[in-house]
């Protein structure tokens, strides 16, 4: 079993007054797009982290749980807040960001069963990082054997110190789908989104 932690708690301050996630998309919104194929992938368990009405409205319709981030709106408050009430049977967590709707469900299934096959063989490497090409991207997949140090950082982190720490425990998967790369910050890019929908 895997937990999904939807970070969806930033500012959106590149963006304008507009919070990015509530932008239309496809045939809904940036993080209705992200929630429903997270909610197409089997054996995970799905939070999203956010203080934002609207954005918890959107997820509560479509049947995921919420939490709010404590303290200052941050990644690793955000990542911390989504960690909350883990049970054994989780084995992996993905770190998704609210603002990449070009994921599909066939990603994190992939992620899901090369994370399931290092476990089989006895691997140690129980972080999986997507690749496109020598970019990586997102979302990220990390064992919940490094629970522990994930509720130490701090700051605008989010888990890049787990990350550095640990380069001997990573798997890169190279996939062929440049959506891992595109995330939406800018107006520019919110146009450039729209324009690869048509």
């Amino acid at each position: 079993m895997f937990r999904a932690v939807v970070l969806a708690a930033g500012k959106s301050s590149r963006m304008g007054r507009e919070n990015k996630l509530l932008l239309p998309f496809g045939g809904g919104t940036i993080i209705e797009q992200v929630i429903t194929e997270l909610k197409k992938v089997d054996r995970m368990e799905i939070i999203v982290v956010s203080g934002d009405r609207q954005v918890r409205e959107i997820a509560g319709r479509l049947g995921v749980e919420t939490v709010s981030p404590a303290g200052a709106i941050c990644q690793s408050n955000s990542l911390k807040a989504g960690l909350l009430g883990l049970t054994d049977k989780i084995t992996g967590i993905f770190f998704v960001l609210g603002d990449q709707p070009f994921i599909q469900a066939d990603l994190y299934l992939q992620m899901q069963q090369v994370f399931g096959y290092l476990q089989k063989i006895g691997s140690s490497r129980d972080i999986i990082l997507p690749y496109y090409g020598n970019k990586r991207g997102n979302p990220v997949l990390i064992g919940t054997g490094h629970g522990e140090n994930l509720t130490r950082i701090k700051g605008d982190q989010g888990a890049r110190e787990i990350i550095a720490g640990n380069r001997h425990r990573i798997f890169k998967l190279v996939v062929d789908n440049p959506g891992l790369i595109m995330d939406i910050d800018t107006p520019e890019e919110y146009k450039l989104a729209l324009k690869s929908l048509t």
